[in-house]
């Protein structure tokens, strides 16, 4: 069902010093391409909708897993370019130059509205149909 010129799994294997969080998030990346994959099928039986709703139910978990367990071992920071972008926004808005110029922390951030609508994607499916056959942009 995958493609092997569209899995990001080996770019990342072996990139993290410790096995276990190298296994977490191959599982992670697996379970979001297998989601994925489900949820752009042009054809839902009740099989496959059973099968997605289990995916997404152990990507949750997974995801869960990811934030609570193998991000906080890791001290991540904003890139170069998101400093300078914010350095230059924050001069042309006048703000305190000395908070705009230090690299910020970053986190990965569960509270999306997009991972907290996973296990509603089945539902959707039932009611309106495949993913392919409508569209949430605001049309004006």
């Amino acid at each position: 069902m995958l493609m092997d010129d569209q899995c990001a799994i080996p770019a990342f294997d072996g990139l993290f010093p410790n096995d276990e969080d190298n296994r977490s998030i191959s599982e992670l990346l697996f379970l979001l391409a297998t989601w994925h994959a489900y949820a752009k099928l042009r054809l839902h039986t009740e099989t496959t909708l059973e099968m997605m709703e289990s995916i997404g139910t152990a990507l949750c978990q997974a995801l869960r897993h990811f934030a609570g367990v193998t991000c906080p071992r890791y001290a991540t920071k904003e890139l170069p370019r998101e400093t300078d972008t914010r350095a230059r926004t924050a001069l042309r808005n006048k703000a305190r130059k000395a908070s705009s110029t230090t690299v910020k922390t970053k986190t990965f951030n569960m509270t999306t509205f997009k991972l907290h609508c996973i296990p509603d994607y089945i539902l959707a499916i039932r009611q309106y149909g495949t993913t392919d056959a409508y569209s949430t942009q605001i049309v004006s």
